[in-house]
């Protein structure tokens, strides 16, 4: 386990059944959580339950909106998104005051005056490549803190992180994923090629198989052609001699009965 202290505790329980006591919990932090299940209200009473009077609960959620609507994208993951007025409503309904933030991840670098910092204006690539200003960032997800109690939240944040660290962190995934694709479609093809390699191979020798066999009948009837051409010439002969001594005893036998001889 990567966090591990002394004043730690791990438990495992469900947005609509927190295994906490009652009016036990200070902060309630719940990021990534709201849009993955549909027991919105269910989430809301038992996170009021689990806090005390005085406690505060931080909640993000995407905009659906921005986040999907604008975007023409599904997080196949999410199962009920929430639009800002439908998220308000919620936290309306269930805590006295609540203030709302936007946020939104960014790649890019912030110029201001040496010794400065304030909200700059924000230009963005379009597709041409062209740069576009705007006054206006949309959020593609909201933060909101909600208590019973008014506390004051004004502070705005800029997260900062080692651009290389956070490249590696992010395309890390998309890298990976592209090589377990390359890996399958290689694995596949490879598949493909021994398959038709085996049949290729059992063609072949069909071939050969049938080639042989032609060349078998191809001898056979030669050897038969022989052998009747020798039965023709043999009969031949037999004809040959058998009509000489037909003419033979022809003459014989007109001779034996010639009438003119006999007077």
């Amino acid at each position: 386990m990567r966090y591990q202290k002394d004043n730690l505790t791990y438990k495992v329980g469900s947005c609509s059944a927190i295994p906490i006591a009652d009016n036990s919990v200070d902060i309630v932090i719940s990021f990534e959580t709201i849009e993955h299940h549909d027991q919105h209200e269910d989430m809301m009473r038992e996170i009021k339950r689990v806090l005390k009077k005085t406690g505060l609960a931080i909640i993000s959620s995407p905009d659906k909106r921005t986040y999907s609507d604008l975007r023409n994208y599904q997080n196949p993951f999410h199962v009920k998104e929430l639009y800002q007025d439908e998220f308000e409503s919620l936290l309306a309904k269930h805590f006295r005051y609540h203030s709302l933030y936007a946020q939104r991840l960014v790649i890019g670098s912030l110029i201001s005056k040496t010794g400065e910092l304030t909200a700059p204006t924000q230009n963005t690539l379009a597709d041409s490549g062209r740069a576009v200003t705007t006054d206006k960032i949309p959020p593609w997800y909201l933060v909101a803190f909600a208590s019973d109690i008014e506390v004051d939240h004004t502070c705005n944040s800029i997260l900062e992180s080692d651009i290389d660290s956070f490249l590696e962190a992010v395309l890390a995934p998309e890298k990976k994923n592209a090589e377990d694709q390359i890996n399958y479609r290689q694995a596949l093809a490879n598949d493909l090629r021994n398959q038709l390699d085996a049949e290729k191979e059992n063609a072949e020798a069909q071939i050969n198989y049938r080639q042989t066999l032609i060349d078998d009948l191809s001898k056979q009837l030669k050897d038969l052609e022989k052998q009747m051409a020798a039965e023709k010439n043999c009969a031949t002969e037999q004809i040959s001699e058998l009509e000489m001594i037909l003419g033979s005893r022809t003459r014989l036998l007109k001779l034996l009965f010639n009438p003119r001889r006999k007077k």
